[in-house]
């Protein structure tokens, strides 16, 4: 009984183990697979715009009528070809850690490119109270952009205003044919096959554990 006794406990202790190791697998595959939001950690518009097309600030609230509208001209982009997402920072509370980078608007935008862009470039436009920074535009969408009134105030409504007039320059730009299309970047796509392919190997880490699991409590007679 003692042997008995023994045996189960070693084989309960190489379970645990066995467990153990397979939690901090998936702990460490997690964090491979997701960089973006780690990377992005403390700036909101780089972790939302992962999911989303248009950051609204959070320190000046946006009607949903205009984000409506808004986000229906950005979605006719996409359609047309233009994968574009926009940030829009009214306070310096919307960029979360670097505040620093407050009304330089091309400054964010660059820093924003590389913390979305997993080295491949997004058309990407910010709006601030101090005017408009692009990344990944075509030049004649820049021109476009220079060729757009700057926003009234640093509020949301008038940063969403102006964001919206761009983009309908964008929409028009797109419908005549003259601007081709962006290969998609959508950093959105990328965190879709990324969470598809976590969910694979914790699917074979779970029938790992469950196979280590029957091998170790039901051993194969002898």
């Amino acid at each position: 009984m003692i042997v008995a006794r023994r045996q189960r406990n070693c084989r309960i202790r190489r379970a645990g183990r066995a467990a153990a190791c397979l939690a901090i697998l998936a702990g460490a595959l997690f964090v491979l697979c997701n960089p973006g939001p780690a990377r992005a950690d403390g700036d909101p518009a780089s972790d939302e715009l992962i999911a989303q097309n248009v950051f609204y600030p959070y320190s000046s609230p946006v009607s949903q009528h205009a984000q409506r509208r808004l986000n229906a001209k950005v979605t006719t982009a996409h359609r047309d070809g233009l994968f574009l997402k926009i940030a829009l920072i009214s306070r310096p509370s919307d960029l979360g850690s670097i505040t620093a980078l407050y009304g330089s608007p091309q400054r964010y935008a660059q820093f924003l490119d590389t913390e979305l862009s997993l080295n491949r470039k997004i058309p990407l436009m910010v709006v601030m109270r101090a005017g408009f920074g692009t990344e990944g535009l075509p030049a004649k969408l820049q021109r476009a952009v220079l060729d757009t009134h700057p926003p009234a105030s640093g509020s949301g409504t008038a940063l969403t205003a102006a964001a919206s007039s761009a983009v309908s320059k964008f929409d028009a730009l797109l419908a005549t044919g003259h601007i081709g299309r962006t290969s998609e970047r959508s950093s959105s796509g990328e965190h879709a096959r990324m969470i598809l392919l976590l969910a694979l190997i914790l699917a074979a880490l779970i029938v790992g554990g469950l196979l280590v699991a029957a091998r170790v409590f039901f051993p194969p007679a002898v």
